[in-house]
Order: structure tokens, then C-alpha cells, then sequence
């Protein structure tokens, strides 16, 4: 897998870059998160489980997706794309009192 470019910070979310199979889970993660498919049974992110291993895809799966919902928020439908598919995004939020001042 290529590496990031940036480091990882818990102020910014994952390229899609990946170092390594944690980082293209919590990429997964993220873009589950936007659609509303955040949840331990989502067929995209199960798929991890087999590469990371039990233990190590629940702490990953229960720290990230507190992190996410902790500190963002889904802006919907912010395009659309010619086939009328609508795109939403993930957005820092703005009463976020984790983010460094």
C-alpha cells in the first residue's frame, strides 16, 4: 500500500493514501459514517474484520467511530453527480470541544 503523506492527527481525517489496513478501515469507516451506515454490521467495514483480526478491528472500530461522532457532522446532498447520485461530506463540528484553540 502507498503511505500517507500527511501524518495522522486526531484532528484530520484519513487520505486515501493508506499505510496500512487500519488506515483504509477507518477510510471505510468515514465514508459509512456520511451515508448513515456507521454500525458494527455495515458489509463494508465487516470485510475488514478478516484482515485486522477480532480484537484489533473492535478497538479500532470503537475509538473511531466515538471520534468521528464526537467531532463531526454530515453536510448532505452537497452535489450531484450527471446520473442524479447526491454526495455528502464530512464536516468538523463547530461546537467540537476537543479541536485545539
Amino acid at each position: 500500500m502507498e503511505k500517507n503523506k500527511l501524518p495522522l492527527r486526531d484532528n484530520q481525517l484519513i487520505t486515501n493514501a493508506f499505510e496500512n489496513n487500519i488506515d483504509a478501515f477507518k477510510s471505510m469507516m468515514e465514508s459509512c459514517y456520511a451515508y448513515d451506515g456507521l454500525t458494527k454490521h455495515n458489509r463494508y467495514i465487516l470485510e475488514f474484520r478478516k484482515e485486522l483480526g477480532d480484537d484489533a478491528w473492535n478497538e479500532v472500530y470503537e475509538d473511531y467511530s466515538k471520534f468521528l461522532k464526537d467531532n463531526y457532522t454530515v453536510d448532505y446532498n452537497i452535489g450531484r453527480d450527471n446520473d442524479g447520485i447526491t454526495y455528502n461530506r464530512l464536516l468538523p463540528r463547530i461546537d467540537n470541544s476537543n479541536q485545539d484553540t
